[in-house]
């Protein structure tokens, strides 16, 4: 079966941190009391750009605010983990259907990289075993991070702006600060998860779902990776507010082992699972941003050199070379459109690179007169192909890469 990735509605998303809230006072000596006096709300961005989780405090109390993409990604991880993990009918493991789940995953996390304002996805194939047991473990990470934020709330913790985190001086305080206030929302939100659990044979899963959520998010440490080629990589900054993954794995071993005799081993041995699942992830993205950069760069380049017989002598610019190949916007769409199209779903930002190349280049109506026919053509066929992108990608390309740099973290998921 192709995979389907759940995507929850802001209504399910406040009815599961409602259902916690409400067990906690049925299935535990956790007082919900604190929680409803606090006025506790959840809302869910409107941008499905946004994979994240953060507390905000309002005139009429706090308000967890979830990014659009979170629980959609959570649940592609753990659906793309489930052909890692879970063998085959074949008996294999990982499963014959785990490169095709590897490139999807792959893929995501290049979209959530990007400057989309509606990341792709792709679905990949699944046994329906495979997807039974993700979709509970997919919910259950969606929970801890309900969880994580409620403990922030229940502790009263006080949230850091980025822009704090450059406060000269004071920034390692601050980080400081804020790490410390991540650990104890790690450390209670397990203890909110397990205590609110409805049934008590689902104690594993809900531990082993916070490791799925903290390795899912450290995915997003690609983006600078994968961005490399189109950004101001010196003008990076690299989110400290959250402690490092192995602190935090060893952190949850200890709350685990703590629960359940052996539990601190057991998830030991999965957060080394998950840790090499990224590894190949991470490989995967890599690879597969190269082999679409070279598959696209070929494409352009030689439907360019073909193109290029068709201008004569006269053709000195860029615009007259638009007109000449019938590249105006109102033209028909490139011979080559559907290949890069098909591309540039793999992978975005390999195909960006590869439309880059006017960023060096003289204006359209300025080029040299020395400038190649080939040149001319492999600009305009470049410039049309730009249309063929959503609105965000050819407007990010039409910046410089400090631009670029400073647009990206503004979208960039924490």
């Amino acid at each position: 079966m192709a995979s389907e990735t759940w995507e929850c509605s802001e209504s399910q998303i406040q009815a599961m941190a409602r259902r916690v809230i409400d067990l906690l006072e049925r299935k535990s000596r956790v007082s919900a009391a604190p929680f409803r006096a606090l006025g506790l709300r959840v809302a869910v961005s409107r941008r499905p750009e946004r994979v994240n989780a953060f507390t905000v405090h309002t005139d009429s109390g706090p308000e967890i605010v979830v990014g659009g993409g979170l629980c959609g990604f959570l649940s592609h991880y753990t659906r793309a983990a489930a052909t890692y993990f879970l063998a085959s009918p074949e008996g294999t493991r990982p499963s014959e259907l785990w490169p095709d789940a590897r490139s999807s995953l792959a893929s995501a996390i290049e979209w959530l990289s990007s400057p989309s304002r509606s990341p792709r996805m792709p679905a990949f194939e699944m046994t329906e075993r495979q997807a039974a047991v993700s979709e509970a473990f997919g919910a259950y990470a969606m929970r801890f991070a309900l969880c994580h934020e409620i403990a922030h709330v229940a502790l009263e913790h006080e949230p850091v702006h980025d822009f704090e985190l450059e406060a000269g001086a004071a920034q390692r305080s601050i980080v400081e600060f804020s790490q410390n206030q991540e650990r104890e929302a790690d450390r209670y939100g397990l203890q909110l998860q397990i205590a609110s659990l409805p049934q008590r044979d689902q104690l594993v899963n809900a531990i082993a779902s916070a490791a799925y959520m903290i390795h899912a998010v450290e995915l997003l440490n690609l983006r600078l990776m994968l961005l490399a080629r189109l950004i101001d990589s010196t003008r990076w900054r690299a989110r400290v507010t959250h402690p490092p993954l192995l602190e935090r794995t060893f952190r949850q071993m200890g709350a685990a082992e703590s629960v359940v005799p052996g539990g601190g081993a057991g998830l030991e041995s999965l957060h080394d699972q998950l840790a090499a699942l990224n590894g190949e992830v991470i490989g995967e993205a890599s690879s597969q941003q190269d082999s679409v950069t070279d598959s696209a760069r070929k494409l352009i380049d030689d439907e360019s050199t073909r193109a290029a017989g068709a201008l004569g002598s006269d053709c000195r610019s860029v615009a007259a070379a638009t007109q000449t190949l019938s590249l105006d916007a109102g033209d028909p769409q490139p011979a080559l459109a559907p290949q890069i199209l098909e591309l540039f779903g793999r992978s975005p930002l390999g195909v960006l690179a590869v439309l880059d190349v006017s960023a060096a280049a003289p204006e359209r109506d300025l080029a040299p007169r020395d400038l190649a026919p080939r040149d001319l053509a492999l600009l305009a066929l470049v410039e049309r192909l730009k249309l063929e992108l959503p609105e965000e990608f050819a407007s990010f390309l039409a910046c410089s890469p400090q631009q670029r740099t400073d647009a990206i973290l503004g979208l960039a998921p924490t």
